[in-house]
């Protein structure tokens, strides 16, 4: 056990969970703009995963092999071949094309982004210019469920 994560600790340590919620044969973890996927099982292949705002840019699986990735709107498609599976634990990296937060202003009807961020967590910072508006709210783009309130 100690082995293996030594070799692929950095899809636990450090990680929050999310932004899948966990199922019966798999989780997920995340850390800046990469979700780890860890496949416990393959109960069907290809595994579909609900589909995110952000576009996946990368793919590695990480345990060794190849995976085939197809996303739109409403799925991510997970492929791996037989071959590349591990009897435990396949660990695909999927990198996203953008950041975890925005901080937006209201303005009339319309929302405006005036900030980003690369995620949540204890002592993050994220400087803008001074907005002048009575309605702010952040949006987490990259999450599925929501944050948690531990995270806000």
């Amino acid at each position: 056990m100690g082995a293996r994560f030594s070799k692929q600790g950095e899809t636990v340590y450090g990680t929050r969970g999310g932004p899948f919620r966990p199922g019966a044969w798999w989780a997920s973890t995340r850390k800046g703009n990469t979700i780890y996927l860890h496949i416990l099982a393959w109960p069907e292949d290809p595994i579909f995963l609900p589909g995110i705002d952000r576009k996946i840019v990368r793919s590695a699986v990480l345990t060794g092999g190849t995976a085939e990735i197809r996303q739109d709107e409403e799925a991510i498609e997970v492929s791996v071949p037989k071959e590349d599976r591990r009897d435990i634990d396949t660990i695909i990296a999927l990198d996203l094309d953008g950041l975890a937060i925005e901080i937006q202003a209201k303005r009339g009807d319309r929302w405006e982004t005036f900030a980003t961020g690369g995620r949540i967590r204890d002592g993050v910072a994220i400087e803008f210019a001074p907005v002048t508006v009575q309605v702010v709210r952040l949006n987490v783009t990259k999450a599925i469920d929501g944050p948690t309130i531990w995270e806000l």
